[in-house]
């Protein structure tokens, strides 16, 4: 009889082997889940934080007829997650700089600052620079100068990169991000964003969002839109 003999080098080595393919394994579904938590997160699929609550975005947004109206602020960016609120985590793909002592993550557009182990959305710090600009970005002029637009975020193109900047007066958009709060004077609805003050205004007979006050104080004169209607107030 042939006795079997036991190498134990040999079994020791492919355990060894059989635990690295598990490891391995395990990272490679491990980054998978966060990027796509992440992502889904950034669109507003995910669970967010507010006041240290967890809860889902979906289905928290008005719908009419199965689609968004132009007169909801928000409407472009429906499933984007809200300014200010908190993430357990952000994509692996995102891009992580220093700024003022905070780390931020640059995720397609939107911004996140580390803060006590969670990722807040928050408005992207004036002067950083982007070597890309998101999908989707639109471009516009005021007084001559060119700006780009994405998420609550402008842009000018400076040295072959894009640097956030203050929103000019006078800047029209289609959309701003949810996290704004709103204002009624004298039966006029105004948005405010991170100090940033829009109105809603007729243009091509569609809702657009003015900028009449920016986060540096200044103020758009009172007859500096006066070529656009001011849209129906909201009521909501």
């Amino acid at each position: 009889m042939k006795r079997f003999k036991l190498n134990f080098k040999q079994s020791a080595l492919l355990n060894h082997h059989s635990k690295l393919v598990i490891i391995l394994a395990g990272l490679f579904a491990f980054s998978l889940s966060t990027a796509m938590t992440a992502d889904a997160q950034r669109r507003g699929g995910g669970i967010g934080m507010r006041g240290g609550f967890g809860h889902s975005y979906i289905g928290n947004y008005r719908n009419f007829g199965g689609h968004f109206s132009r007169s909801v602020p928000f409407w472009s960016y429906p499933y984007f997650p809200v300014w200010g609120d908190f993430y357990w985590g952000v994509s692996p793909l995102a891009l992580r700089f220093l700024y003022n002592d905070y780390y931020y993550y640059f995720d397609d557009g939107v911004y996140y600052r580390l803060d006590k182990n969670k990722y807040q959305v928050v408005p992207a710090p004036v002067g950083h620079k982007i070597k890309t600009l998101p999908t989707g970005t639109y471009q516009f002029s005021v007084d001559g100068a060119t700006y780009f637009y994405y998420y609550g975020t402008y842009y000018i193109p400076v040295a072959g990169q894009y640097e956030v900047v203050q929103p000019p007066i006078g800047a029209t958009v289609e959309s701003i991000p949810q996290g704004y709060e709103k204002l009624e004077i004298e039966g006029q609805t105004y948005y405010i964003l991170n100090e940033v003050q829009y109105k809603a205004v007729i243009r091509n007979n569609e809702v657009w969002y003015q900028v009449i006050k920016n986060n540096s104080g200044n103020a758009a004169p009172a007859n500096s839109s006066k070529e656009m209607n001011a849209a129906p107030t909201d009521n909501r």
